[in-house]
């Protein structure tokens, strides 16, 4: 789609979580949830049959099956026209109580930026209540090979609304967090295609840009065209090989460039798709 007919959208891919009975009944009436920690959050929910997906551990003969419990955000005063529903946060269960307060510490710590192992999932995600949160759920991309890739997508609204996406990838036999380096040997011929890729779909962003410059209809100005472009380049330059999630055939490497919101619809609009099948060589794991 060409940047003259792009809408102006921002959006996050959004999965219906299946939430528990038992999780539900722990809630209050608030919003907020009686488990002091994910520890007692796990204590008081009891193996039930859930939605859930068999992990295989390609190096060992385990089995791991991996669900998902939700944690309902509490509403602050800016979330009263906001159903609950639209505010939780993942909570991720193996049936193995040492992994699973592996992998929940580590993303409650990563999410909330906090140090502080101790502190209860409900206290770090407090801070999150009255800062314009009108939107907050996961969406699950890969449940599969012994490896967890899953994403938290929300919304902050104030004189604007603004949409984000943070990505964590896991092995789901040692909840060790994984990087991209982890996955795939990053130092060679993939690491110079990814960033040849960039460097391709930033000339043809650009081209497009121009293209709307010359176009009268666009309405485009000379002035917000530099402003723009001159975003691109400081994108292009600031990408890094880091973020990424993955899916059932192919691996996303995550390329993010946020413009300011009057110029937000100008925004790059390209995917980093790459297929099992046409990596396996520089592949780490073993990916059907």
């Amino acid at each position: 789609m060409s940047l003259a007919k792009r809408p102006i959208l921002v959006f996050a891919i959004i999965f219906s979580a299946c939430q528990s009975k038992s999780l539900n009944e722990s809630i209050t009436e608030d919003g907020q949830i009686e488990a002091d920690s994910i520890s007692n959050l796990q204590e008081k929910l009891p193996n039930e049959k859930r939605s859930e997906t068999e992990t295989r551990i390609d190096s060992t003969d385990h089995y791991y099956k991996v669900e998902f419990d939700t944690f309902r955000l509490k509403q602050g005063e800016s979330h009263i026209a906001i159903t609950s529903e639209s505010l939780i946060f993942p909570i991720v269960r193996t049936g193995n109580a040492r992994l699973d307060e592996t992998i929940n510490q580590d993303v409650k710590k990563r999410y909330s930026r906090t140090g502080n192992s101790s502190e209860t999932l409900e206290s770090a995600l407090s801070k999150l209540e009255n800062e314009g949160i009108v939107y907050h759920d996961f969406s699950i991309s890969l449940n599969n090979y012994g490896l967890l890739s899953f994403q938290i997508n929300y919304e902050s609204c104030g004189a604007y609304c603004t949409s984000w996406t943070e990505y964590f990838n896991y092995s789901t036999s040692t909840g060790k967090w994984l990087t991209l380096n982890d996955i795939l040997d990053t130092a060679g011929e993939f690491r110079n295609r990814v960033y040849e890729d960039i460097k391709n779909r930033y000339s043809q962003q650009k081209t497009e840009l121009l293209e709307m410059l010359n176009d009268p209809e666009s309405e485009l100005d000379s002035s917000t065209y530099q402003w723009a472009l001159d975003c691109y380049n400081d994108c292009e330059k600031a990408f890094k090989l880091k973020t990424f999630t993955l899916h059932p055939k192919r691996l996303e490497v995550i390329h993010q460039c946020y413009l300011p919101n009057a110029i937000k619809y100008l925004t790059p609009a390209f995917n980093l798709y790459y297929n099992y099948s046409e990596i396996k060589e520089h592949s780490k794991v073993d990916l059907k």
